[in-house]
């Protein structure tokens, strides 16, 4: 489900997005995660998430994007396909593309400052179901509640941060990062679930 990752590769995937987004004024999510290769389930979570803790996230529409993109991911995870297949409708969907660059320009200094963190450390657990499939209902439960409450100032974005930490963990094969992902993410929803009472 997920390939190694090392820092080196990270920076290459923000070059990826980078160049992506370049001279464009919007690109559709089908085409920006194209940019990333066929590299798991990992990179989209982290991206996706990233995307929302970012000024991009504020922008209408954006939650709504990540939202669904992420009940597709945390599907296909749980029916446990090797890497994500959107559908035409989401693929179609269109981003402003200085806004994803900008933010990509605001991730390279902390890549550059943790570069020695992140490495693999028990990447068996990356690959275990028993840390996939909770993960998998959880991403879709942060999905759901990115729909529903995204016009809740801060809400998508809080949601997001223990996503972007599992979907690193998943990216660099980091068993504990991703399981610390999980961990913060599953009260999280109770809560958020709570909002919706």
């Amino acid at each position: 489900m997920t390939g190694p990752e090392t820092p080196s590769g990270l920076r290459d995937l923000v070059d990826r997005v980078d160049a992506a987004t370049e001279d464009c004024a919007t690109i559709t999510l089908g085409d920006l995660l194209a940019a990333l290769g066929e590299r798991g389930f990992g990179p989209v979570l982290l991206l996706g998430a990233v995307g929302m803790m970012l000024p991009v996230g504020m922008l209408p529409g954006v939650p709504l994007a990540v939202g669904c993109l992420l009940l597709v991911a945390g599907w296909q995870m749980l029916r446990g396909r090797d890497g994500l297949r959107l559908p035409r409708w989401l693929a179609r969907r269109e981003l402003p593309a200085r806004q994803i660059q900008d933010g990509v320009h605001r991730m390279r200094p902390w890549l550059e400052r943790h570069r020695h963190r992140l490495r693999a450390r028990s990447p068996r657990l990356t690959e275990r179901r028993v840390i996939l499939i909770p993960g998998a209902i959880a991403v879709m439960g942060s999905g759901a509640l990115m729909i529903a409450l995204g016009f809740v100032p801060g809400l998508p974005a809080a949601l997001a941060l223990p996503v972007a930490l599992f979907g690193l963990g998943l990216t660099i094969r980091n068993g504990l990062l991703a399981l610390l992902g999980l961990v913060v993410l599953v009260p999280e929803l109770i809560g958020a679930a709570w909002l919706l009472r």
